[in-house]
């Protein structure tokens, strides 16, 4: 009710905020869902705050792949080089 009154502007920037912490979230859980050693279940996992998912993914030791900024991928055979 509060958002729907707000200015548009206002209304843009809650959704943008929205969209970002889903993100991040996602990408938190599927880095935790990655990990050999997890043992929650999707639910579980989805329950949690961003918080208490990043201190897992640290204490897991997994990081969510950053996908910003990737060139395509570099043929690493150098046997072929020269």
């Amino acid at each position: 009710e509060l958002l729907a009154a707000a200015p548009a502007e206002i209304q843009e920037q809650m959704a943008r905020q929205a969209k970002a912490y889903a993100n991040q979230k996602a990408g938190l859980i599927k880095a935790l869902q990655g990990s050999s050693r997890n043992k929650f279940t999707e639910d579980q996992l989805n329950a949690k705050s961003v918080d208490e998912l990043e201190m897992l993914v640290e204490l897991a030791d997994v990081s969510p792949a950053p996908f910003a900024g990737r060139g395509i991928p570099m043929d690493t055979d150098v046997s072929q080089v020269g």
